[in-house]
């Protein structure tokens, strides 16, 4: 995976946890917005 790719997924994330402060959010939902799985959103995120 390239690096504009990760970003381009760490940004959508941030996006969707700015948006939906006030609600409960999962890691499934953070994971769908990227369009990745729940491991691997994981792995984006740490790197």
């Amino acid at each position: 995976m390239k690096l504009s790719d990760k970003v381009k997924a760490v940004s959508r994330m941030q996006q969707y946890i700015a948006t939906h402060l006030d609600e409960n959010i999962t890691l499934d939902d953070v994971a769908d917005v990227a369009g990745h799985s729940k491991y691997h959103a994981l792995r984006i995120l740490r790197s």
